[in-house]
């Protein structure tokens, strides 16, 4: 996300995500993070409260909440560093992939985003953000006719 015009904007809203989750627990950071997703206003948060260190390391959602969505979505690749192919006739060495139920959203408007600027190409799979477990036959379908 860091990589997008409006990153700084972004990151500050994964940031309220991470708030969120320590001030009332994962619902409300859930429901914060879905609409930050899809670029709409949270709306009325559900009324949680934090979690212990215990309920925490045995909630792989919280784990991610707490741990992993603020450095992720802070990254940000060197776009010129990422060459979108080898000289041809050689396939491209970066395929970026978004979910088609994703179009117009934050995910899909970063990999399109990439794809635009390194000049690689850009796969839509079925589904939105989680079409693996959502459409698993459609994706996996999709996924080896890319791969290969």
């Amino acid at each position: 996300m860091a990589v997008l015009p409006d990153g700084d904007r972004q990151r500050a809203m994964f940031r309220e995500v991470y708030d969120t989750y320590r001030a009332a627990g994962p619902q409300a950071a859930a429901a914060r993070l879905t609409a930050g997703l899809a670029e709409q206003e949270p709306g009325e948060l559900p009324i949680g409260q934090p979690l212990t260190r215990i309920e925490e390391l045995a909630n792989p959602m919280a784990l991610f909440l707490a741990h992993v969505l603020v450095p992720f979505t802070s990254y940000a690749p060197d776009l010129t560093h990422l060459p979108a192919s080898l000289p041809t006739p050689l396939p491209p060495r970066l395929t970026l992939a978004a979910g088609t139920d994703s179009r117009g959203q934050l995910l899909h408007r970063t990999a399109g985003f990439v794809a635009e600027r390194t000049g690689s190409p850009l796969v839509e799979f079925p589904g939105g953000h989680v079409g693996a477990a959502s459409h698993p036959v459609a994706f996996a379908a999709r996924l080896m006719r890319v791969l290969s």
